[in-house]
């Protein structure tokens, strides 16, 4: 600011002298106030420094006007404000910080503001909120190895803090003194073991790159030999290996640490989470089988049998012909049951087991075998035997008995005729005669389900009943609809290539018919159960493009909106399947989710959508 500039300011702002020299200083502070709110910061400086004057040791007033001078590059003036301002005060360790900044941007000011800082490091007093304050202050002036001296003065004043100690390894990651972190951070777990998540999240937060993660590697090595029983030390060295997702080693390490300390082996149990979190489900299946071999003393033997085969179903859901991990989980299953019997209890494990059985490895017999002794536990209640008899009838199905599933599935439709089980062995029994060729009889009882108030039911009856509405008239001997429900029969039974091949012989051999457009969506369907997307994309597109104008253009224009989106991780081609969707058919059941979906790919979606589903078919073998 010139002088004559300065002096013009001055000048006006005495002409309003007479007025302001009545007023009282809280109208004064108000007037000071408004011109900074207004950005009038020359005039802001000029009030608040002559209220300054007459009241040097009100923070507040200091607050504001080291403000203004800093903005206005005024730092001459900031910095005899701060000094005056830290004579005052009886904590001026914070002021000096500012006097120090402010001579830092001066002209040959450079050692006045270390001596500043320094003067405000001398002056602390031993107390904790204010030795952190100090250090805040200076990490706001990015003064960080200011910040770490007043860390380390920190212990001289208070002795050997340990919160003082954690800032202290903090700050010397911060200015890249990372191997003295690490040394630092050992010490003080060394110290205190209780401090090993604080330790783990400090070295999580400062080690970003390799060559960092190398100097703790051989730090921690050289620790566990040092300090052999020093268990957060061992500890550490295991969430280590956890960190680099080397489960191996990890599993070695806590196994060893288990046996020196004689524990019950939960801690091998924990790791097996750690693996699951990872997603190195191998890694979890094997640290859960060293958790089994140390006994069914342990406190979660049985969660563990559990665990190992909901990772078991995982990996074979990912890779569905498999026959090595279909065999492993038949042993898991029955290493299960023969530990812990058939019982009331995991009712639920015996009804997958038995799906698993009819489904996968064709094992009907003992599938129907397992359902018919579950239907005869001792204190099941009637819906809990209405829901093993519908999978009863299911396996009576696939095994050719049609007529023993028919009366099986007519047990609960005529026990539960107003409940929602019983409007599905209702439906059961359609699809049944469906699959018979018996379409008409089907249609009827379709109808009947229309009104059904469980939406599930209710939709599995509309679509299927659309479809035989659709195309019954069409061909007066059935032809085509007797195909399509033979290849609907293989979907249902999870026989996907002999449904591939029916399929794609109805539109071979009947070219044109309207029944086309459910066989290429259901093509669709049984490639996605596959896991072949790609495949499935053909056969969506060929929907949407061929039958735009048929009820199921919308299901595969959301079915590629979520293909794209998720397996296929083309964010950008699943956004225009969904967006296309809700302005071509707005109506569509599918316009609530695929506005969700919609909303997250564009980054503004505040509701979460509905998991990603890929088993196609209401039955078969699905976890």
């Amino acid at each position: 600011m010139t002088a004559s500039f300065r002096f013009g300011l001055l000048f006006g702002f005495l002409f309003h002298s007479i007025f302001l020299f009545s007023q009282t200083p809280e109208e004064k502070f108000k007037v000071a106030k408004a011109y900074f709110d207004s950005k009038e910061l020359d005039k802001a400086e000029l009030a608040f420094e002559e209220l300054f004057k007459k009241e040097p040791g009100n923070s507040t007033l200091y607050s504001y006007l080291f403000q203004i001078q800093i903005s206005l590059l005024h730092y001459e003036q900031a910095e005899k404000t701060a000094k005056l301002m830290a004579k005052k005060s009886e904590y001026p360790s914070m002021y000096l910080i500012d006097a120090g900044f402010a001579a830092k941007n001066q002209k040959d000011k450079a050692d006045k503001a270390q001596k500043y800082f320094e003067d405000a490091v001398g002056k602390m007093k031993a107390n904790q909120s204010l030795i952190t304050s100090v250090a805040d202050q200076f990490e706001q002036r990015n003064e960080l190895e200011w910040a770490l001296k007043t860390y380390r003065r920190g212990i001289q004043l208070l002795g050997d803090d340990v919160q003082v100690r954690f800032k202290i390894a903090e700050y010397l990651g911060k200015i890249g003194q990372k191997q003295s972190m690490i040394d630092e951070l050992l010490s003080l777990l060394i110290y205190d073991g209780r401090r090993l998540e604080l330790v783990e999240n400090t070295l999580q937060t400062q080690l970003t790159q390799k060559s960092e993660w190398e100097l703790f590697r051989i730090s921690i090595l050289k620790a566990t030999q040092k300090y052999p029983d020093q268990v957060p030390i061992s500890e550490l060295f295991i969430w280590y290996q956890v960190q680099q997702n080397n489960f191996e080693q990890a599993l070695r390490l806590t196994l060893a640490l288990v046996s020196r300390t004689g524990e019950d082996g939960n801690r091998i149990y924990a790791l097996s989470k750690e693996a699951e979190g990872a997603q190195n489900i191998p890694a979890a299946i094997q640290i859960l089988e060293a958790y089994l071999a140390l006994g069914k003393g342990t406190p979660l033997y049985m969660q563990a049998r559990m665990d190992i085969l909901a990772f078991r179903k995982d990996q074979l859901l990912s890779q569905p012909n498999s026959d090595t991990i279909a065999l492993q989980l038949k042993n898991d299953y029955q290493i299960f049951f023969d530990e812990f019997g058939y019982k009331i209890g995991n009712l639920n494990l015996q009804k997958e087991y038995a799906r698993f059985l009819a489904f996968r490895l064709d094992s009907l017999d003992r599938a129907v075998q397992m359902m018919e002794q579950a239907i005869d536990l001792p204190g099941l209640n009637r819906l809990q035997q209405a829901e093993l008899k519908l999978e009863l009838g299911d396996f009576y199905l696939i095994a050719g008995d049609e007529a023993e599933a028919a009366l099986t599935y007519g047990q609960v439709d005529k026990a539960f005729k107003e409940d929602a089980i019983g409007r599905e062995a209702k439906f059961r029994n359609a699809r049944l005669s469906f699959f018979q060729g018996d379409f008409e009889w089907s249609q009827g009882q379709l109808d009947v389900l229309k009104a059904a108030t469980s939406q599930k039911i209710s939709n599995d009856a509309i679509f299927l009943g659309m479809l035989i509405q659709d195309n019954l008239g069409i061909d007066s001997n059935f032809a085509a609809m007797e195909t399509f429900a033979l290849a609907d029969r293989f979907a249902f039974r999870l026989k996907i290539d002999s449904a591939l091949f029916y399929f794609g012989k109805l539109v071979t051999d009947f070219p044109g018919h309207s029944i086309t457009d459910e066989a290429w969506f259901a093509t669709g369907k049984m490639f996605e159960r596959a896991l072949k997307y790609q495949e499935a994309v053909v056969w969506y597109k060929k929907v949407v493009e061929g039958y735009g104008q048929e009820i199921w253009a919308d299901d595969a224009l959301f079915r590629l909106g979520m293909l794209y989106s998720y397996p296929l991780n083309n964010k950008e081609e699943g956004k225009k399947y969904f967006e296309k969707l809700l302005i071509d058919y707005p109506n569509s059941t599918f316009a609530v989710e695929a506005r969700k979906h919609f909303r997250l790919l564009r980054g503004d979606g505040q509701e979460t959508p509905e998991p990603l589903e890929f088993v196609p078919f209401d039955s078969g073998w699905s976890l």
